[in-house]
């Protein structure tokens, strides 16, 4: 409420064809938000923070954060780079590593800026390098007794600035968000190396309150709109650490994550 004293939702979002502009990092009015999730038919729950998260919560740190970063794009550019932490315990079947390198050149030659924002800018940043398409990166990795397979699970860090800004998609915002408002005080962490269900397994959220009637009955959360029953699995129950989920595999069907404490 206090960004220009009116209730909103702050988020990263990317361009879709059931969701209005403007898109990247925004507020939108909640009442308007809501109407528009429901004509995007969005299942949304209100995670609730814990007691302990709320006393530490900085809202001015918060509202600052969102105004310094308030108009850059969506994260396009680390996307990739979030999802693949191993070398073979990522893709599910029947992808695998190996496609890497021929579908990335090929890309590459029918499209370079989708291959230059999605994989390029990345790749060249854990190099240490800048401008290298493909076949130079392959040759740098080449020259220092790596391959483009390990290049790629390097963890993103969140001090990278790409061409257009920080790359921050919807959850790795929100993640980044909380700790400028001072959640994480005791783990060291990339913001960006995080997916959704990472960000709702964190144990900082409220699994103990009373919830109104209201709300879907069984879930330790609200559940505001959706036609499905929307289960967070392990909600709640991963305490921060240090360099969290940078190594994690998980494959379907269950994506049960390894090593511990992944």
């Amino acid at each position: 409420q206090g960004i220009n004293a009116e209730y909103g939702v702050c988020e990263s979002t990317g361009e879709t064809n059931y969701w209005p502009p403007p898109y990247g990092i925004i507020k939108t009015p909640y009442r308007q938000w809501i109407q528009q999730a429901i004509n995007a038919s969005y299942d949304v729950a209100l995670l609730k923070l814990s007691p302990e998260a709320r006393q530490r919560f900085d809202e001015q740190a918060a509202i600052k954060f969102f105004k310094t970063n308030e108009g850059y794009p969506y994260g396009y550019h680390n996307f990739i780079f979030g999802w693949i932490d191993t070398l073979d315990n990522n893709y599910p079947y029947p992808l695998d590593k190996e496609i890497l390198i021929p579908l990335t050149l090929f890309i590459e030659e029918i499209a370079y800026e989708t291959a230059e924002s999605l994989w390029l800018f990345g790749l060249n940043f854990r190099l240490g390098t800048t401008g290298l398409g493909m076949r130079e990166i392959l040759d740098e990795c080449d020259k220092r007794g790596i391959t483009l397979f390990d290049l790629i699970t390097w963890p993103e860090q969140d001090s990278w600035i790409y061409p257009d800004g920080p790359s921050m998609v919807c959850d790795v915002f929100v993640i980044a968000v909380y700790r400028a408002a001072g959640l994480f005080p005791n783990a060291t962490f990339q913001a960006t190396e995080l997916h959704p269900r990472d960000s709702y397994q964190l144990k900082i959220y409220d699994t103990s309150s009373q919830l109104p009637a209201s709300c879907q009955d069984g879930l330790p959360y609200c559940q505001l709109i959706g036609r499905y029953f929307l289960e967070l699995y392990d909600y709640g129950t991963i305490s921060p650490y240090d360099s969290m989920f940078e190594k994690c595999g998980a494959l379907p069907h269950d994506y049960v994550r390894t090593p511990w404490p992944c």
